[in-house]
């Protein structure tokens, strides 16, 4: 019997269910490590991401999704391809049913993309689910109500808002602002303020740290190292939650008008049932502190968190995979 495969390929991570484990048998970070010369893979997932910046000459770290699509076929496929011949399971791959989660909206070019990643791996068959409706599925609430219901999905590479209702996506926008972009807000602004090279991994440790949207969030302050630009050598510099704040209110914004777009589009009878059920947040990029509160206060509508926002759209892969 063809195995069932559930895949939540993300800018940021990659989590992969299995119907016959009953488990999802990988989240890790979406990126491998590739020796340049033979094109053979040295690490994927988190050895890989914690390689980077630190890797010999010769071997490089790859990302195969950008902004929610895929950006490179062919790493795409080997990270989904090495996941599993870590595992003695690539025979599982082949003839396999992969239910995939994509954007709410995709143009042609960007789902051939997605689409091509698992032809490459030998689907038999390929199920393109938008990420709205799963993580609405993942977070228990049922998507085949006719009560309407927003979803503001927040991920590594873009923030998607849908509006779900029987079943299907209504209305859906989106815009390329997700948790990595508030990474590379940080890592310009320190490179450019403070004459502080970091890089990726130490600017995701500041957004943790002492980062927030909430105005009137406490100032903290955390001291980060690089490689001083102007000397080449080590340095430090200290970084406010105050002074980090404006560059992010930005981003904010256009999270903000995304939603607004959803609901100003949404037809006029569900509007009734958003002001009463809210939007429900989720997504990894969710969890920058403050969020749920500044969009609650600058939107006017409820604003949900769910309690495990990072896996939203895997759990809702599975249920509806162990559906069917």
């Amino acid at each position: 019997m063809a195995e069932i495969i559930g895949i939540d390929l993300g800018t940021s991570s990659t989590r992969i269910y299995v119907k016959s484990k009953k488990a999802v048998i990988f989240d890790e970070p979406t990126c491998l490590s590739i020796d340049i010369k033979t094109d053979q893979i040295v690490n994927i997932g988190y050895l890989a991401f914690k390689s980077l910046g630190r890797t010999p000459y010769g071997i490089e770290v790859e990302f195969p999704m950008k902004e929610g699509v895929v950006a490179d076929i062919q790493s795409a496929y080997q990270l989904i391809d090495q996941v599993f011949q870590n595992r003695g399971k690539k025979r599982m791959l082949r003839g396999a049913s992969f239910y995939v989660s994509a954007p709410n909206q995709m143009t042609n070019v960007e789902k051939n993309a997605l689409i091509d990643v698992f032809k490459k791996i030998g689907a038999r068959e390929i199920i393109l689910q938008p990420c709205g409706k799963l993580a609405a599925l993942g977070a228990g609430y049922d998507v085949n109500s006719p009560t309407g219901t927003i979803i503001l999905d927040i991920g590594g590479g873009i923030s998607d808002c849908g509006a779900v209702s029987m079943g299907d996506i209504v209305v859906a926008h989106s815009t390329k602002v997700g948790g990595k972009e508030f990474d590379h807000v940080i890592e310009r602004y320190i490179k450019n303020k403070k004459n502080l090279d970091i890089g990726p991994r130490a600017s995701e440790q500041v957004k943790a740290r002492i980062a927030s949207v909430n105005p009137k969030a406490e100032n903290q302050f955390y001291e980060v190292s690089g490689r001083n630009i102007s000397t080449g050598l080590p340095s430090t510099a200290i970084i406010s939650t105050a002074e980090l704040y404006p560059l992010l209110r930005q981003l904010i914004d256009q999270i903000e008008d995304n939603v607004k777009e959803v609901i100003q589009d949404i037809p006029s009878e569900m509007v009734g049932d958003i002001v009463k059920s809210g939007i429900i947040l989720t997504g990894g990029g969710s969890q920058i502190a403050g969020m749920k509160e500044t969009l609650q206060s600058d939107l006017k509508i409820p604003v949900n968190q769910i309690k495990d926002p990072s896996n939203a759209v895997i759990l809702g892969l599975a249920k509806m995979i162990e559906q069917e």
